[in-house]
């Protein structure tokens, strides 16, 4: 795992969560769950996703993948839509199609380095570029789609958020991100 995302996880989990409580950063309560996912204002896109967690949890992972990708099709009013990714990732695992599920947790990482900013958006003449701190284009041929997915000027507003809450938030996210990590990667 990228180094930046391990400072970060030890920061969050090591001093955040343990200091404040897990309500520093909102969970928004909608319809039937409560998960990181969701977002603000949102019903249709919020819908999806606890049709998915449900499915998920009464064993469908199948139908909690094809919500998913249905939730992650939809625009979400200036926010990058990628949080589903770890969720994904675990229904495509759970369904037995391990390297889906490996190559969306790539996404997922990617998408998440640019959210805490180990990875940034740049334009070029040939449209958005994913680019690491030190200069250096990350290796992926994932990278493309994320740069569709994460870069654009109504997302810069997302990207220089600070607060605390916000970066509570992202580790959460992060922690999705670990959690399926975990699961898929420790199968044998």
């Amino acid at each position: 795992m990228n180094h930046l995302l391990k400072v970060l996880m030890f920061v969050g989990f090591g001093y955040i969560l343990p200091a404040y409580g897990a309500q520093a950063a909102p969970i928004i309560k909608n319809l039937d769950c409560e998960v990181i996912e969701l977002v603000e204002g949102n019903l249709d896109y919020n819908r999806l996703v606890c049709e998915g967690v449900r499915h998920m949890q009464q064993g469908h992972p199948v139908d909690a993948g094809l919500t998913f990708e249905k939730a992650m099709r939809m625009p979400l009013f200036e926010f990058p839509n990628f949080k589903l990714y770890p969720r994904l990732a675990l229904s495509y695992f759970r369904a037995g199609n391990r390297d889906k599920a490996k190559e969306t947790l790539k996404k997922s990482e990617l998408a998440l380095s640019v959210l805490i900013g180990s990875a940034y958006c740049k334009e070029t003449e040939k449209g958005f570029r994913l680019v690491k701190q030190e200069g250096i284009a990350p290796e992926s041929h994932y990278e493309s789609e994320i740069a569709r997915r994460m870069c654009g000027a109504a997302y810069e507003y997302v990207y220089s958020q600070r607060s605390f809450e916000i970066v509570l938030h992202n580790a959460r996210l992060i922690e999705a991100y670990v959690e399926a990590k975990k699961e898929i990667d420790n199968f044998k």
